[in-house]
């Protein structure tokens, strides 16, 4: 997990780098909004732990040269909108998100914001960034591509055992993304 905590806060840290020696001389403080579907919990709680462990790591510490600006949707798609524009409200200067629902509200909403995504899936079909190699726009980040290497695992597994009888993914259709730039959010 802390790979995990370390790509993000590089991403973070690449997009807030040009201003690094200017928050130095003038003390500014960084505000920065976490858009999210549900609060930590105690089985959760290390994820946000890492995020905050691995910006103070490079020197944004909360409280002292960083604001986080949490909001989170409780489950409810159709509030995305909605915090997308209370994170405008608090003048934030960047997003992080690890949903692709709240990454489409914020693509739709928040078209000058740059938006960090964590480890988003298929990020291309969903209509978030042009190609993984090059996403232009304001979106960048992490993509979760596991279930593409999966799929392409066991596809290639197939055509070499044709009756594919010792793997218990055989048989199963492949994944979907739920959301592409087609879904209106909330749906």
């Amino acid at each position: 997990m802390r790979r995990i905590g370390l790509a993000v806060v590089l991403s973070i840290s690449l997009t807030l780098a040009p201003f690094g020696a200017e928050a130095q001389q003038d003390g500014k403080v960084w505000r920065i909004g976490y858009l999210g579907n549900f609060p930590a919990t105690p089985n959760t709680s290390f994820l946000l732990t890492a995020f905050t462990d691995g910006l103070r790591e490079y020197g944004y510490v909360e409280g002292k040269n960083l604001t986080i600006e949490f909001r989170f949707a409780h489950g409810r798609e159709e509030g995305y909108a909605e915090l997308v524009r209370e994170l405008l409200h608090a003048n934030v200067e960047l997003v992080v998100t690890a949903q692709t629902p709240a990454a489409l509200a914020l693509k739709q909403g928040a078209k000058t914001l740059p938006v960090v995504l964590l480890g988003t899936s298929n990020p291309v079909e969903a209509g978030l960034v042009q190609s993984l190699a090059r996403p232009a726009g304001t979106i960048t980040g992490l993509s979760n591509q596991a279930e593409t290497w999966v799929a392409r695992s066991f596809s290639s597994r197939g055509s070499s055992s044709p009756g594919c009888r010792s793997s218990p993914f055989c048989g199963i259709p492949p994944i979907r993304p739920r959301y592409s730039a087609s879904t209106p959010c909330g749906r």
